[in-house]
């Protein structure tokens, strides 16, 4: 049984936008919400594929355009168009 102030969305996406929404509460570098609002941007009116695997790819490729880096990237990637803003500024996080 659920606890009563637990809400669970039924909700199912349509689009990437409906993935990108909320955001995250934290992040690991500066740079990591500039690159998830432009992925959100970017990706906004994209009618979500059938399969998570092809999910997954979309936003792998658009990554990968966005940030001109290879996925296999384990170190943060310094991306010269974000904010400058503390210590980890102009870097994101590659997912892994």
């Amino acid at each position: 049984m659920l606890a009563d102030d637990i809400t669970i969305d039924t909700a199912v996406p349509q689009t990437f936008a409906d993935l990108f929404s909320p955001e995250p509460s934290h992040w690991g570098l500066r740079g990591d919400p500039y690159l998830w609002r432009e992925l959100a941007s970017v990706l906004a009116d994209a009618t979500l594929p059938n399969s998570g695997n092809a999910v997954r790819e979309t936003i792998e490729r658009t990554i990968v355009e966005l940030t001109g880096v290879d996925l296999s990237v384990t170190e943060p990637v310094f991306i010269e168009r974000y904010p400058a803003d503390g210590q980890s500024g102009q870097h994101v996080s590659m997912p892994h």
